[in-house]
């Protein structure tokens, strides 16, 4: 459903994608169980609590990925929704690698990887997993620009894929044709921004999900970030001047306490 959102072009998504269910289909999953995010319970009840790797193909399409988003509105957006899109939502199953990739094609849309690999020493693909991915996108039609490829491994990487740098401490660091770096937003110094646009390296920062963080990281010149807000987002035409109520809270006190203070030793010093 996200993919068939109006959100602007120029958006893409960074998927979890677990490497391969117990027979071999790549899918996508954020968490490691599916108690969370499917009916698991109710269709799979003494396997609840299994990796979700762990699941043949033909169960986890079994399964309901959407319910449970319109009981919890993480987000507070189902009241935004139209029924048509709510009857949509209740009706999702899990999304597989080669679903995903004829939908990023369908909208021209890059999709970034976040691999995961199973945890679990009896999977039967567990030593070629990264092989069953790299299959699954080359047997595809979607074009290899659109593949940003976050994953340690560079072995038999297409060169073609958009390979992306994650925990790269020094701005100077450059490979071939890696040209995006992926770091948490707290991981990295204004100057390393501006370091790292210099050298034609774009930023993507996450999670970001608050507009006035948003917007700091847009006047710093970071180009992409990794949100869950993209319906609070695609709305701003600017960066927005206001701090967060519980920071300005903070900065108030702190100022507070510190003039005190200072006023206190002052009257010491000259008693």
């Amino acid at each position: 459903m996200c993919y068939l959102s109006p959100v602007p072009a120029q958006m893409f998504s960074c998927i979890r994608l677990f490497p391969a269910s117990y027979d071999g289909v790549p899918f996508l999953m954020h968490d490691t169980t599916l108690r969370r995010t499917t009916n698991v319970v109710a269709v799979f009840p003494e396997r609840a609590g299994d990796n979700a790797s762990m699941f043949t193909w033909a169960e986890l399409q079994q399964l309901n990925a959407g319910e449970w988003f319109l009981q919890k509105d993480p987000f507070n957006t189902v009241q935004s929704l139209t029924l048509e899109a709510q009857r949509r939502a209740a009706n999702q199953s899990i999304c597989s690698l080669a679903q995903l990739l004829e939908l990023a094609k369908t909208e021209n849309r890059a999709v970034m990887f976040d691999l995961q690999s199973p945890e679990t020493a009896s999977h039967p693909f567990l030593n070629i997993t990264l092989n069953i991915i790299l299959d699954t996108i080359l047997n595809s039609s979607i074009p290899h620009h659109l593949i940003l490829w976050l994953s340690d491994s560079k072995d038999s990487v297409p060169y073609d894929f958009q390979q992306v740098l994650k925990d790269t401490p020094a701005p100077e660091t450059q490979d071939g044709n890696r040209t995006l770096i992926n770091l948490q937003y707290s991981n990295i110094s204004y100057t390393q921004i501006r370091q790292y646009t210099e050298r034609n390296i774009t930023v993507n920062l996450f999670v970001v999900n608050e507009p006035w963080l948003f917007s700091v990281l847009w006047c710093a010149n970071v180009l992409s970030v990794t949100t869950d807000a993209c319906h609070i987002f695609q709305e701003m035409s600017q960066p927005v001047w206001r701090m967060d109520p519980d920071i300005y809270l903070k900065v108030l006190v702190c100022t507070d306490v510190t003039s005190f203070l200072l006023i206190l030793g002052m009257f010491f010093i000259h008693r």
